[in-house]
C-alpha cells in the first residue's frame, strides 16, 4: 500500500523528498511520519522548557508559609514538645499515606486498563485499586479518630493544618 501524498508548495516539491530513510529501523517511512515524530518531540520539549521556566508571580509570597512536619519547638514543658513531635510525625505519616495511595491507586488502574485478556494482570490491578481504596478509609478514619479525641481532650491536635491569608 503507497502512503498518501502530501500537497506541498512547489518549493516543497523540489526540495523535499516525499520518502525518507528512517535510521532507527532501516524501513523507509512517510516524511508525514517522521515530521510528526518531530512535532511530537518538540511539543514535549515546548512544555518542559514552559514548565521548568521561573514564573514571575511565583516570587512573592503573601501568606506566611509554615512546614506543619516540622514544627519550632520550644523549650517550655518536656511534655508539651514531646506532643508536638508525636503530632508532627503523624501528620507526615498522613501525608506519605495520602501520596502512598494516589501512587498505588494509579499502579493499579494501569496493571487493569494493561490488562487486555490476561485474567492475572486484571486481577492484580483490581486488587491494588482495592487495597489503595482501603488504605485511604483507613487514613481518613485516623484523621477522624485524631479529630474527636483532640475535641474530647481539648488538644488541637490539628491546629497547625489550618492556615490563614492575610488581607492587604
Amino acid at each position: 500500500m503507497k502512503p498518501k501524498r502530501l500537497s506541498l508548495t512547489p518549493y516543497a516539491k523540489r526540495y523535499l523528498p516525499t520518502e525518507v530513510s528512517d535510521l532507527r529501523n532501516g524501513r523507509i517511512g512517510s516524511l508525514r511520519k517522521i515530521v510528526k515524530r518531530m512535532v511530537g518531540t518538540l511539543h514535549a520539549i515546548c512544555f518542559l522548557l514552559f514548565a521548568l521556566s521561573p514564573l514571575p508571580y511565583a516570587s512573592h509570597a503573601y501568606a506566611d508559609i509554615t512546614n506543619p512536619a516540622a514544627p519550632t519547638f520550644s523549650t517550655g514543658d518536656p511534655g508539651a514538645v514531646l506532643a508536638k513531635m508525636v503530632a508532627s510525625i503523624w501528620k507526615a505519616g498522613v501525608v506519605m499515606g495520602g501520596i502512598a495511595f494516589v501512587l498505588y491507586f494509579l499502579w493499579g488502574a494501569f496493571r487493569w486498563m494493561t490488562a487486555e485478556s490476561d485474567k492475572s494482570k486484571f486481577e492484580s490491578g483490581r486488587e491494588k485499586i482495592t487495597t489503595a481504596a482501603t488504605g485511604l478509609v483507613l487514613l481518613v478514619a485516623s484523621v477522624a479518630i485524631i479529630e474527636l479525641l483532640g475535641r474530647l481532650l481539648n488538644i488541637p491536635f490539628l491546629e497547625s493544618l489550618s492556615f490563614t491569608i492575610p488581607s492587604p
